[in-house]
């Protein structure tokens, strides 16, 4: 389902740009139009030459107004192979792209993997917090801040010491659980992320 959800259309690995738009009109990379943002919204204006549509291909030109809440991301105009999304964050508006023809995505033939280890498989237990606990959180763009809301701890044991993560809770009650170790950088990524569902009575979650 990973590498599905990866080598899709406009997924992940085409993400091509990621700009922010500035408060006077002005030209941005890789997508036609002027672009400017203030706090009633965001604002381009195109013309019938830039060959914008829509994401489903209606072909758009003029003025196009939006105001987004943060943390709204919306797909917005595409050029041919470019799909331009609109979004907010930090209190600014941002575009990003997306190339459907990225190399990224020409070049992917699936996510490396470890083996699978069942000594890694272990139990823990959930205590929630009294209230959730909302703290900032590492993102890949230092100019943008980014928070979690982290609803109890995970405890469990393994190699003979207790360990506890923070987690946070999705939509469909299920746990993620954020951790890096030694390997981060090396054999892994910066961080990782497990996810477990969500905890039976008295906090008992699955392995």
């Amino acid at each position: 389902m990973r590498e599905e959800g990866l080598a899709v259309e406009f997924g992940s690995l085409t993400l091509s740009s990621f700009q922010w738009i500035p408060t006077i009109p002005s030209l941005r990379e890789l997508v036609p139009g002027w672009w400017s943002a203030d706090a009633y919204g965001a604002h381009t204006v195109f013309v019938t030459q830039d060959a914008i549509t829509d994401p489903d291909g209606e072909p758009l030109s003029g003025n196009l107004n939006k105001a987004l809440d943060e943390g709204d991301l919306i797909h917005f105009v595409r050029k041919v192979d470019v799909l331009v999304e609109l979004g907010m964050r930090d209190g600014r508006y941002m575009i990003r792209t997306r190339n459907r023809n990225h190399e990224r995505l020409r070049n992917f033939f699936g996510v490396p993997i470890f083996e699978h280890a069942p000594a890694l498989k272990v139990s823990g237990r959930f205590t929630a917090y009294d209230s959730p606990w909302v703290v900032p959180i590492g993102n890949f763009r230092e100019d943008t801040k980014i928070t979690a809301e982290l609803v109890g701890d995970v405890e469990f044991e393994f190699g003979g010491i207790s360990h506890r993560l923070a987690v946070t809770q999705q939509d469909d009650g299920s746990l993620a659980l954020t951790f890096g170790d030694e390997s981060n950088g090396l054999s892994t990524v910066s961080c990782r992320c497990v996810k477990v569902p969500a905890p039976g009575p008295g906090g008992q979650p699955h392995h």
